[in-house]
């Protein structure tokens, strides 16, 4: 998983850490342990809700979630 280009979509999109979990059901926290890589990956649940809501298309994303 690309972190850093996942942070630099979501900065670039304007979306805050706080907008994209309360998007994905989750606390702050655990947002920012998962894109902190300091807990379990994104689920492909979590990944097609991220590119939905960043509008990102399919091979950016396949690049963010799927490339290490």
């Amino acid at each position: 998983m690309n972190y850093d280009l996942l942070k630099e979509e979501l900065d670039k999109k304007g979306v805050s850490y706080e907008e994209m979990a309360k998007c994905l059901n989750m606390s702050v926290s655990t947002f920012y342990r998962k894109i902190g890589n300091q807990t379990s990956p994104f689920s492909i649940r979590d990944a097609d809700i991220i590119k939905k809501k960043l509008n990102i298309g399919r091979n950016k994303a396949a690049i963010i979630f799927f490339n290490k």
